[in-house]
């Protein structure tokens, strides 16, 4: 991605613009010295928040708790336009056109200087008697009746109002917390981090004073919350029909969130879902630990008559999953601790080698050929000319490119094979033109070179090694490849953040190792998880409940690489809507390809 950022500074009554032009992944921004945009002010955090640029343009994302102010409201990432606001302290970027080249254009300014915005801070906190509407005499008055009520009256109701002869100490205790005129009602306790930038804000969620927290207000902010279901008829039913945010999300009560920790906000319902919601066709769910159903992905399944890739929801063993890939692909063969052979020598690979996480750290980039497999297996098809390759994921194009290749070679003479004719053989100076009777030898020395040559690259090696390949009658197209799917399972209504598993090792969890066939999905099963995963309350294991890993709030469809996280498609998008019939599966080789280039 390209920046050009455009600093402004006040100079007397000129403004000043420099320019600097950034080059990279991403543009951070924060009040560390390491950052790309440098904002000193305490407001901002070391790493503040980030730009990146994917296929819808360029993206804000917040790297702190607190979000990130665009456009005069807070947001945990944004997608910028032309004119948008991002405003970190007393430092102001404003988008100044997006697209192009560079695909950004940034304004940069420091809207005051450190001091100016010190003394206007301090200057917001002070308030003078006389904006009160109070004088002296009447404060003083009204400042002594409520130190009597407050630190008197109350109390001493308190004490002796709320308490029975014969009740334990035990039993007072308690009558005192549940006495609503408590004390403690005044003490709001602390923020979650996650509403804590508008934290002097009361009125932003306390609508009314001395009244609950109504919908209206949590709803103002996140309007695009989905409901716990898209069905309208399980929406009605009593069970969520009276049901509000604050049942589930209290504030004041720490730093660390504000969701429910109780199990039984979700094992009322779903220890027997077939009790209320028979339709829903849900497995019965009531302990992690203990009654929990096993994983149920949604992998990819070949329609061979249709040539495409549908998805369907198993609820096998994780042992016996098994994904259509249409790859030829032996794990064990690739991660033998021995190494393979290279052109380096042996090469040890690990799974970081082709599985890279992405910029979320939630998931992986998709494998593809020219990043991960080229290195190794090549596409070359001449040995006199090993840089000349042949165009990878277009088989189409794979006889045209050949036939040309040779035909040009035919033509222009001088080619060292032994069973060439002489008119192949022999050398010419350029613009020599043929005979006919010669040209039409050199032409059918090409025509047969290039069909052996094809059948080597579709039958023995090449294609063969990792696809399946098969002969069809299409003089125009001799051999068909299956299309390929990779990493495409996914799981729905959970989610699985890698990033923060990163201290395993691949093998805990999946046993690449071991797999001989590229079908299988190698997903873990639930005593993976229960290694170190407990329930709420576990003294000997992570406490886990059910938020962990599932959202009250339907979300979109959680994918394991390959896919973003986007809704899941009924249909593979990068397979065309025409491909040849079923490809018959054929034995995974026992041992790597020929080694050539440094790793497969």
């Amino acid at each position: 991605m390209r920046v050009l950022l455009r600093s402004f500074q006040q100079q007397g009554d000129q403004r000043i613009a420099t320019e600097r032009g950034l080059i990279g992944e991403r543009l951070t921004i924060g009040r560390g010295t390491n950052q790309d945009v440098y904002t000193p002010d305490l407001r901002a955090a070391l790493a503040h928040a980030e730009i990146v640029h994917d296929r819808r343009g360029p993206l804000l994302m917040s790297k702190t708790a607190n979000g990130v102010w665009v456009n005069g409201s807070p947001v945990e990432n944004a997608k910028l336009e032309k004119g948008d606001v991002i405003e970190i302290g007393r430092f102001r970027l404003e988008v100044l056109a997006v697209g192009g080249v560079p695909e950004l254009v940034l304004g940069y300014e420091e809207r005051l200087t450190q001091a100016a915005d010190i003394q206007q801070r301090k200057a917001s906190y002070q308030t003078r008697l006389d904006q009160t509407g109070l004088s002296l005499r009447r404060l003083a008055w009204g400042l002594m009746v409520l130190m009597l009520l407050v630190g008197l009256l109350l109390p001493l109701g308190l004490r002796y109002g709320s308490s029975h002869a014969g009740d334990s100490p035990r039993e007072r205790a308690a009558g005192q917390r549940a006495n609503p005129l408590d004390d403690s009602i005044w003490l709001s306790g602390p923020v979650s981090s996650a509403h804590r930038y508008f934290v002097e804000d009361c009125a932003a969620c306390h609508e009314k004073p001395f009244r609950q927290v109504r919908d209206s207000a949590c709803m103002a902010c996140h309007k695009d919350m989905k409901q716990h279901s898209d069905d309208t008829a399980m929406l009605s039913h009593p069970v969520f029909a009276g049901q509000e945010c604050t049942d589930c999300h209290r504030e004041h009560n720490g730093t660390q969130g504000i969701n429910a920790q109780s199990l039984t906000l979700c094992t009322d319902c779903h220890a027997d879902p077939d009790k209320e919601f028979a339709s829903a066709r849900l497995p019965p769910a009531s302990s992690f630990s203990k009654a929990h159903p096993e994983f149920a992905p949604r992998v990819a399944v070949f329609d061979a008559k249709g040539g495409r890739f549908m998805f369907t929801k198993q609820r096998e063993a994780p042992a016996q999953l098994r994904e259509a890939t249409n790859l030829v692909y032996p794990h064990d063969v690739h991660l033998n601790p021995k190494g393979i052979d290279s052109p380096e020598g042996k090469v040890v690979m690990k799974c970081a080698d082709c599985h890279q996480p992405d910029s979320r750290g939630v998931s992986f980039e998709p494998v593809n050929m020219e990043k991960h497999c080229a290195s190794c297996h090549r596409l070359d098809f001449d040995p006199d000319d090993p840089a000349r390759e042949l165009p990878h994921g277009r088989p189409e194009q794979i006889q045209g490119v050949v036939r040309d290749y040779y035909y040009a070679k035919a033509l222009q003479g001088g080619v060292g094979v032994g069973k060439a004719p002489a008119v192949v053989r022999e050398r010419r100076r350029p613009g020599e033109t043929l005979p006919p009777g010669g040209a039409r030898a050199a032409l059918d020395w090409a025509d047969a070179r290039a069909h052996q040559t094809m059948v080597d690259v579709f039958e023995r090696r090449t294609c063969h090694y990792c696809h399946q390949v098969q002969r069809s009658d299409d003089p125009a197209m001799p051999w068909t490849v299956a299309p390929v799917n990779l990493q495409e399972h996914a799981l729905d209504g959970a989610r699985f953040d890698h990033a923060a598993h990163k201290a395993q090792d691949c093998g805990d969890c999946h046993a690449a190792d071991k797999s001989k066939i590229s079908a299988e999905v190698l997903l873990p099963d639930l005593n993976s998880c229960r290694d170190c995963h407990g329930d709420t309350g576990s003294t000997s294991q992570v406490p886990s409940d059910c938020t962990l890993c599932h959202r009250f709030h339907i979300a979109e469809t959680h994918h394991f690489g390959g896919m973003p996280a986007t809704k899941l498609p009924a249909t593979h998008p990068a397979v065309p809507p025409k491909a040849p019939a079923a490809v018959p599966a054929k034995p995974e080789p026992a041992k790597p390809a020929p080694a050539q280039g440094k790793k497969p």
